[in-house]
C-alpha cells in the first residue's frame, strides 16, 4: 500500500479544517506558515463537534470521519458574521382585538 508523505497529509488535514469552518482560510494555501498548535486546536474542535474524543491527533476514528462523504456546508460559521434582524418594533399596538373578514 502506498503511503502519502506527511506533508501531504498535513495539507489535506488543514484544507479540510478550513473548508468546514474550523480554521481561517488562507488566501494562497500557505499551509507551512501555520503552527502545529493551531492545527491541533482546530482538529480538537472538529473532533468535539463530531462527538469524538478531542485528542488533537489524527487517530483511526478521525481518519474515518475525514473519509466520510459530506455536504459542502461548513460546520462552524467562522468567516460569516451572524445575520442581524431586519425589523424594529416601534411600540405601536394593533387597536383591534376582533378580526373580521369577507
Amino acid at each position: 500500500m502506498h503511503r502519502s508523505p506527511r506533508g501531504f497529509l498535513t495539507a489535506f488535514k488543514q484544507r479540510y479544517l478550513m473548508e468546514y469552518g474550523y480554521m481561517d482560510k488562507s488566501k494562497d494555501g500557505a499551509f507551512a506558515l501555520r503552527t502545529e498548535e493551531s492545527v491541533r486546536r482546530s482538529l480538537e474542535a472538529m473532533q468535539r463537534f463530531a462527538g469524538l474524543p478531542a485528542t488533537g491527533r489524527l487517530d483511526a476514528a478521525t481518519k474515518r470521519l475525514l473519509a466520510t462523504p459530506r455536504c459542502g456546508l461548513p460546520d462552524l460559521e467562522a468567516e460569516r458574521p451572524r445575520r442581524t434582524k431586519r425589523f424594529a418594533l416601534h411600540g405601536s399596538k394593533w387597536p383591534y382585538t376582533t378580526l373580521t373578514w369577507r
